[in-house]
């Protein structure tokens, strides 16, 4: 779930003209985060992992839950 994210938000950023650069930009649309999920630090990886390990909680504390199919 955490690779389908982050392709997700890179897919998003690129279609609002977002490119990849060494150092973000957010004036110039650069970010450094922009790049495959195989070229992503293990730490970058953490953060989008960290995401989708806090999606139950969050739908928890709105009355949802998640189920296994």
């Amino acid at each position: 779930l955490a690779q389908m994210a982050h392709e997700r938000w890179v897919h998003e950023k690129r279609s609002k003209g977002w490119t990849y650069g060494e150092h973000r930009d957010d004036e110039k649309k650069i970010h450094n985060c922009i790049r495959s999920w195989e070229q992503l630090s293990e730490e970058l990886k953490a953060v989008d992992r960290g995401t989708m390990i806090a999606i139950p909680e969050i739908l928890g504390n709105v009355g949802l839950e998640v189920y296994r199919l």
